[in-house]
Protein backbone atom coordinates (compact mmCIF):
# COMPACT_ATOMS: atom_id res chain seq x y z
CA UNK A 1 0.00 0.00 0.00
CA UNK A 2 1.07 3.62 -0.65
CA UNK A 3 1.51 4.51 3.01
CA UNK A 4 3.74 1.48 3.55
CA UNK A 5 6.06 2.56 0.74
CA UNK A 6 6.32 6.04 2.25
CA UNK A 7 7.11 4.56 5.68
CA UNK A 8 9.83 2.38 4.15
CA UNK A 9 11.41 5.39 2.48
CA UNK A 10 11.34 7.33 5.74
CA UNK A 11 12.92 4.42 7.60
CA UNK A 12 15.60 4.10 4.94
CA UNK A 13 16.45 7.80 5.14
CA UNK A 14 16.46 7.60 8.95
CA UNK A 15 19.00 4.76 8.90
CA UNK A 16 21.25 6.64 6.47
CA UNK A 17 21.10 9.79 8.61
CA UNK A 18 21.85 7.73 11.70
CA UNK A 19 24.95 6.34 10.03
CA UNK A 20 26.08 9.81 9.03
CA UNK A 21 25.66 11.02 12.62
CA UNK A 22 27.25 8.02 14.31
CA UNK A 23 29.92 7.30 11.68
CA UNK A 24 30.74 10.40 9.60
CA UNK A 25 31.95 9.11 6.24
CA UNK A 26 31.99 5.65 7.83
CA UNK A 27 34.46 4.91 10.59
CA UNK A 28 38.03 4.37 9.54
CA UNK A 29 38.89 2.40 12.63
CA UNK A 30 38.20 -1.34 12.60
CA UNK A 31 37.42 -1.45 16.34
CA UNK A 32 34.76 1.25 15.89
CA UNK A 33 33.30 -0.62 12.94
CA UNK A 34 33.15 -3.82 14.95
CA UNK A 35 31.40 -1.92 17.74
CA UNK A 36 28.94 -0.53 15.21
CA UNK A 37 28.28 -4.05 13.93
CA UNK A 38 27.60 -5.19 17.49
CA UNK A 39 25.30 -2.22 18.07
CA UNK A 40 23.44 -3.02 14.88
CA UNK A 41 23.11 -6.65 16.01
CA UNK A 42 21.40 -5.34 19.16
CA UNK A 43 19.16 -3.20 17.00
CA UNK A 44 18.26 -6.24 14.91
CA UNK A 45 17.35 -8.09 18.09
CA UNK A 46 15.10 -5.18 19.13
CA UNK A 47 13.45 -4.83 15.73
CA UNK A 48 12.94 -8.58 15.53
CA UNK A 49 11.15 -8.44 18.87
CA UNK A 50 9.02 -5.52 17.64
CA UNK A 51 8.16 -7.41 14.47
CA UNK A 52 7.19 -10.52 16.41
CA UNK A 53 4.95 -8.46 18.69
CA UNK A 54 3.31 -6.79 15.68
CA UNK A 55 2.80 -10.14 13.95
CA UNK A 56 1.27 -11.56 17.14
CA UNK A 57 -1.12 -8.59 17.32
CA UNK A 58 -2.15 -9.14 13.70
CA UNK A 59 -2.80 -12.80 14.43
CA UNK A 60 -4.91 -11.94 17.47
CA UNK A 61 -6.99 -9.47 15.45
CA UNK A 62 -7.41 -11.95 12.63
CA UNK A 63 -8.62 -14.52 15.15
CA UNK A 64 -11.08 -11.91 16.45
CA UNK A 65 -12.26 -11.15 12.92
CA UNK A 66 -12.82 -14.86 12.30
CA UNK A 67 -14.97 -15.07 15.43
CA UNK A 68 -16.85 -11.92 14.46
CA UNK A 69 -17.50 -13.30 10.99
CA UNK A 70 -19.07 -16.38 12.59
CA UNK A 71 -21.20 -14.15 14.82
CA UNK A 72 -22.14 -11.99 11.81
CA UNK A 73 -23.24 -15.10 9.93
CA UNK A 74 -25.34 -16.16 12.90
CA UNK A 75 -26.97 -12.74 13.13
CA UNK A 76 -27.53 -12.68 9.39
CA UNK A 77 -29.38 -15.97 9.63
CA UNK A 78 -31.53 -14.65 12.50
CA UNK A 79 -32.33 -11.39 10.75
CA UNK A 80 -35.21 -12.53 8.42
CA UNK A 81 -37.21 -14.08 11.28
CA UNK A 82 -36.50 -11.08 13.50
CA UNK A 83 -37.68 -8.73 10.75
CA UNK A 84 -40.87 -10.76 10.32
CA UNK A 85 -41.62 -10.63 14.04
CA UNK A 86 -40.90 -6.95 14.19
CA UNK A 87 -43.09 -6.30 11.15
CA UNK A 88 -45.99 -8.20 12.72
CA UNK A 89 -45.55 -6.24 15.94
CA UNK A 90 -45.56 -2.94 14.09
CA UNK A 91 -48.72 -3.97 12.27
CA UNK A 92 -50.52 -4.97 15.46
CA UNK A 93 -49.53 -1.74 17.18
CA UNK A 94 -50.65 0.30 14.21
CA UNK A 95 -54.04 -1.43 14.02
CA UNK A 96 -54.63 -0.98 17.72
CA UNK A 97 -53.62 2.66 17.68
CA UNK A 98 -55.89 3.34 14.65
CA UNK A 99 -58.99 1.84 16.34
CA UNK A 100 -60.67 4.93 17.80
CA UNK A 101 -63.15 2.94 19.92
CA UNK A 102 -60.81 0.16 21.01
CA UNK A 103 -60.54 1.36 24.63
CA UNK A 104 -64.33 2.03 24.77
CA UNK A 105 -65.04 -1.45 23.40
CA UNK A 106 -62.86 -2.98 26.06
CA UNK A 107 -64.74 -1.13 28.79
CA UNK A 108 -68.15 -2.01 27.40
CA UNK A 109 -67.26 -5.65 26.87
CA UNK A 110 -65.84 -6.09 30.33
CA UNK A 111 -68.24 -7.73 32.80
CA UNK A 112 -66.57 -6.05 35.71
CA UNK A 113 -63.60 -3.88 36.63
CA UNK A 114 -61.44 -6.90 37.33
CA UNK A 115 -62.03 -8.20 33.80
CA UNK A 116 -61.14 -4.76 32.49
CA UNK A 117 -57.83 -4.73 34.38
CA UNK A 118 -57.02 -8.25 33.18
CA UNK A 119 -57.73 -7.26 29.57
CA UNK A 120 -55.65 -4.10 29.86
CA UNK A 121 -52.77 -6.10 31.38
CA UNK A 122 -52.96 -8.54 28.50
CA UNK A 123 -52.92 -5.70 25.96
CA UNK A 124 -50.01 -4.06 27.75
CA UNK A 125 -48.08 -7.34 27.61
CA UNK A 126 -48.76 -7.58 23.88
CA UNK A 127 -47.62 -3.99 23.46
CA UNK A 128 -44.42 -4.61 25.40
CA UNK A 129 -43.81 -7.76 23.37
CA UNK A 130 -44.20 -5.76 20.16
CA UNK A 131 -41.88 -3.04 21.41
CA UNK A 132 -39.33 -5.68 22.45
CA UNK A 133 -39.45 -7.33 19.01
CA UNK A 134 -38.90 -4.01 17.28
CA UNK A 135 -36.07 -3.13 19.70
CA UNK A 136 -34.48 -6.52 19.13
CA UNK A 137 -34.53 -5.93 15.39
CA UNK A 138 -32.78 -2.60 15.82
CA UNK A 139 -30.20 -4.16 18.16
CA UNK A 140 -29.63 -7.08 15.81
CA UNK A 141 -29.04 -4.83 12.81
CA UNK A 142 -26.77 -2.54 14.88
CA UNK A 143 -24.76 -5.45 16.27
CA UNK A 144 -24.44 -6.92 12.79
CA UNK A 145 -23.03 -3.64 11.45
CA UNK A 146 -20.65 -3.22 14.38
CA UNK A 147 -19.59 -6.86 14.22
CA UNK A 148 -18.68 -6.54 10.56
CA UNK A 149 -16.60 -3.36 11.13
CA UNK A 150 -15.35 -3.57 14.74
CA UNK A 151 -11.83 -4.94 14.06
CA UNK A 152 -11.29 -3.85 10.49
CA UNK A 153 -9.60 -0.55 11.39
CA UNK A 154 -7.51 -2.17 14.14
CA UNK A 155 -6.52 -4.94 11.76
CA UNK A 156 -5.39 -2.45 9.09
CA UNK A 157 -3.36 -0.53 11.68
CA UNK A 158 -1.78 -3.74 12.93
CA UNK A 159 -0.87 -4.75 9.38
CA UNK A 160 0.71 -1.31 8.91
CA UNK A 161 2.75 -1.69 12.10
CA UNK A 162 3.83 -5.15 11.03
CA UNK A 163 5.00 -3.79 7.69
CA UNK A 164 6.85 -0.95 9.42
CA UNK A 165 8.51 -3.39 11.82
CA UNK A 166 9.49 -5.62 8.89
CA UNK A 167 10.91 -2.61 7.05
CA UNK A 168 12.94 -1.57 10.12
CA UNK A 169 14.22 -5.13 10.54
CA UNK A 170 15.20 -5.33 6.86
CA UNK A 171 16.97 -1.97 7.07
CA UNK A 172 18.89 -3.02 10.19
CA UNK A 173 19.96 -6.24 8.50
CA UNK A 174 21.09 -4.37 5.41
CA UNK A 175 23.04 -1.81 7.45
CA UNK A 176 24.73 -4.59 9.45
CA UNK A 177 25.71 -6.33 6.21
CA UNK A 178 27.16 -3.06 4.90
CA UNK A 179 29.03 -2.49 8.16
CA UNK A 180 30.42 -6.02 8.11
CA UNK A 181 31.59 -5.58 4.54
CA UNK A 182 33.14 -2.24 5.46
CA UNK A 183 34.85 -3.79 8.49
CA UNK A 184 36.36 -6.49 6.29
CA UNK A 185 37.56 -3.84 3.83
CA UNK A 186 39.10 -1.71 6.58
CA UNK A 187 40.69 -4.77 8.17
CA UNK A 188 42.28 -5.68 4.86
CA UNK A 189 43.52 -2.11 4.42
CA UNK A 190 45.00 -2.05 7.93
CA UNK A 191 46.55 -5.44 7.35
CA UNK A 192 48.16 -4.06 4.20
CA UNK A 193 49.45 -1.03 6.10
CA UNK A 194 50.92 -3.24 8.81
CA UNK A 195 52.59 -5.44 6.24
CA UNK A 196 53.98 -2.31 4.57
CA UNK A 197 55.40 -1.09 7.90
CA UNK A 198 57.04 -4.43 8.56
CA UNK A 199 58.39 -4.40 5.02
CA UNK A 200 60.05 -1.04 5.78
CA UNK A 201 61.69 -2.58 8.87
CA UNK A 202 62.76 -5.62 6.86
CA UNK A 203 64.28 -3.41 4.18
CA UNK A 204 66.20 -1.47 6.84
CA UNK A 205 67.60 -4.72 8.24
CA UNK A 206 68.64 -5.94 4.82
CA UNK A 207 70.31 -2.62 4.01
CA UNK A 208 72.26 -2.67 7.30
CA UNK A 209 73.23 -6.33 7.25
CA UNK A 210 70.74 -7.06 10.07
CA UNK A 211 72.14 -4.30 12.27
CA UNK A 212 69.53 -1.53 11.84
CA UNK A 213 68.51 0.63 14.81
CA UNK A 214 66.04 3.42 15.46
CA UNK A 215 65.35 6.03 18.14
CA UNK A 216 62.50 5.14 20.51
CA UNK A 217 59.94 7.42 22.15
CA UNK A 218 62.12 7.60 25.26
CA UNK A 219 65.17 8.68 23.21
CA UNK A 220 66.97 5.36 23.50
CA UNK A 221 68.35 3.41 20.57
CA UNK A 222 66.69 0.08 19.83
CA UNK A 223 67.43 -2.64 17.34
CA UNK A 224 64.95 -3.02 14.49
CA UNK A 225 63.09 -6.33 14.70
CA UNK A 226 60.71 -8.08 12.35
CA UNK A 227 58.06 -10.52 13.58
CA UNK A 228 57.93 -14.01 12.15
CA UNK A 229 54.39 -13.30 10.88
CA UNK A 230 53.21 -9.97 9.46
CA UNK A 231 49.84 -10.30 11.20
CA UNK A 232 50.61 -10.77 14.91
CA UNK A 233 47.57 -12.10 16.76
CA UNK A 234 46.29 -10.24 19.80
CA UNK A 235 44.80 -11.84 22.86
CA UNK A 236 43.27 -9.08 24.99
CA UNK A 237 41.80 -10.06 28.32
CA UNK A 238 38.29 -9.16 29.36
CA UNK A 239 38.00 -6.42 31.94
CA UNK A 240 38.12 -7.47 35.59
CA UNK A 241 38.90 -11.15 35.17
CA UNK A 242 40.25 -12.90 38.24
CA UNK A 243 43.94 -13.44 38.94
CA UNK A 244 43.50 -17.18 38.41
CA UNK A 245 42.06 -16.54 34.94
CA UNK A 246 45.06 -14.39 34.01
CA UNK A 247 47.51 -16.80 35.61
CA UNK A 248 48.72 -18.34 32.34
CA UNK A 249 49.68 -14.91 31.07
CA UNK A 250 51.47 -14.15 34.32
CA UNK A 251 53.67 -17.21 33.86
CA UNK A 252 54.40 -16.44 30.21
CA UNK A 253 55.27 -12.81 30.93
CA UNK A 254 57.39 -13.77 33.93
CA UNK A 255 59.37 -16.16 31.76
CA UNK A 256 59.81 -13.41 29.16
CA UNK A 257 61.08 -10.92 31.78
CA UNK A 258 63.49 -13.32 33.47
CA UNK A 259 66.89 -11.76 34.21
CA UNK A 260 65.67 -8.17 33.74
CA UNK A 261 64.85 -5.41 36.26
CA UNK A 262 61.16 -6.25 35.66
CA UNK A 263 61.57 -9.89 36.69
CA UNK A 264 59.01 -10.78 39.35
CA UNK A 265 56.30 -8.53 37.91
CA UNK A 266 54.73 -10.97 35.47
CA UNK A 267 51.63 -11.28 37.67
CA UNK A 268 51.41 -7.49 37.97
CA UNK A 269 51.42 -7.08 34.20
CA UNK A 270 48.78 -9.81 33.83
CA UNK A 271 46.57 -8.38 36.57
CA UNK A 272 46.78 -4.85 35.16
CA UNK A 273 45.91 -6.14 31.68
CA UNK A 274 42.95 -8.03 33.15
CA UNK A 275 41.75 -4.98 35.05
CA UNK A 276 41.81 -2.65 32.05
CA UNK A 277 41.11 -5.08 29.21
CA UNK A 278 44.51 -4.74 27.50
CA UNK A 279 46.50 -7.25 25.47
CA UNK A 280 48.75 -8.60 28.28
CA UNK A 281 51.80 -8.73 26.00
CA UNK A 282 51.67 -5.11 24.90
CA UNK A 283 53.13 -3.33 27.92
CA UNK A 284 56.01 -5.82 28.46
CA UNK A 285 56.84 -5.67 24.73
CA UNK A 286 56.94 -1.86 24.75
CA UNK A 287 59.13 -1.93 27.85
CA UNK A 288 61.56 -4.17 25.99
CA UNK A 289 61.75 -1.94 22.90
CA UNK A 290 61.90 1.32 24.87
CA UNK A 291 64.25 0.41 27.70
CA UNK A 292 65.53 -3.16 27.39
CA UNK A 293 62.91 -4.42 29.92
CA UNK A 294 63.67 -1.59 32.33
CA UNK A 295 67.46 -1.69 32.00
CA UNK A 296 67.81 1.83 30.58
CA UNK A 297 65.05 4.08 31.93
CA UNK A 298 65.14 7.82 31.17
CA UNK A 299 62.91 8.37 34.24
CA UNK A 300 62.64 6.46 37.52
CA UNK A 301 60.74 3.21 36.96
CA UNK A 302 59.60 4.49 33.56
CA UNK A 303 60.44 1.66 31.15
CA UNK A 304 58.06 2.75 28.39
CA UNK A 305 59.00 6.33 27.45
CA UNK A 306 55.63 7.17 29.00
CA UNK A 307 55.50 10.96 29.10
CA UNK A 308 58.03 12.53 31.46
CA UNK A 309 56.86 10.72 34.58
CA UNK A 310 58.87 9.29 37.45
CA UNK A 311 57.35 6.48 39.51
CA UNK A 312 58.02 5.36 43.05
CA UNK A 313 57.95 1.66 42.18
CA UNK A 314 57.39 -0.77 39.32
CA UNK A 315 53.87 -1.79 40.35
CA UNK A 316 52.57 1.79 40.29
CA UNK A 317 54.28 2.40 36.96
CA UNK A 318 52.91 -0.79 35.37
CA UNK A 319 49.30 -0.10 36.37
CA UNK A 320 49.41 3.51 35.15
CA UNK A 321 51.02 2.60 31.83
CA UNK A 322 48.60 -0.28 31.15
CA UNK A 323 45.64 1.96 32.01
CA UNK A 324 46.98 4.51 29.54
CA UNK A 325 47.21 1.84 26.84
CA UNK A 326 43.55 1.01 27.48
CA UNK A 327 42.27 4.58 27.34
CA UNK A 328 44.53 5.96 24.62
CA UNK A 329 45.52 3.01 22.43
CA UNK A 330 42.52 0.65 22.45
CA UNK A 331 44.48 -1.82 24.57
CA UNK A 332 46.30 -3.44 21.66
CA UNK A 333 48.98 -2.80 19.03
CA UNK A 334 47.83 -0.83 15.99
CA UNK A 335 49.73 1.07 13.33
CA UNK A 336 47.79 4.21 14.19
CA UNK A 337 48.82 3.83 17.83
CA UNK A 338 52.45 3.29 16.82
CA UNK A 339 52.39 6.52 14.82
CA UNK A 340 51.23 8.43 17.89
CA UNK A 341 53.56 6.61 20.31
CA UNK A 342 56.78 7.00 18.30
CA UNK A 343 56.09 9.40 15.40
CA UNK A 344 59.55 9.68 13.80
CA UNK A 345 60.09 5.92 13.50
CA UNK A 346 56.63 4.45 13.95
CA UNK A 347 57.02 1.73 11.31
CA UNK A 348 60.19 0.33 12.89
CA UNK A 349 58.62 0.77 16.35
CA UNK A 350 55.48 -1.11 15.28
CA UNK A 351 57.48 -3.94 13.71
CA UNK A 352 59.76 -4.29 16.75
CA UNK A 353 56.92 -4.25 19.33
CA UNK A 354 55.01 -6.78 17.20
CA UNK A 355 58.07 -9.00 17.13
CA UNK A 356 58.43 -8.85 20.93
CA UNK A 357 54.72 -9.57 21.43
CA UNK A 358 55.03 -12.56 19.13
CA UNK A 359 57.73 -13.95 21.40
CA UNK A 360 55.77 -13.80 24.67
Amino acid sequence: MKRSRIVRRILSLTCVLALLVVMPGYATDIEQLEKDVDDMANRIEQTTSAYQEAAQRVQELEDGITKNEARAKELQEQLPAQRARAAASVKEMYIFQQSSNSLLSIILNSDNFEDFLTTMGYLDAIHQHNVTEITNLIKTVSELDKTKASLVVQHDEAIQKQEEAQAALDEARNVRAELQARAVSVALTEKGDREAAIAVAQKALEASNNDATFTTASGNTAAVEVPAAADVSTEPLLNNVTSSESGDWAARIESYLKGSPLEGYGQTFADAAAKYGVDPRLSPAIATVESGKGSICFRDHNAWGWGNSDYADWETAIYEQVEGLATGYDGTLTLEGAERYCPPNYQEWYSSVASEMDGI
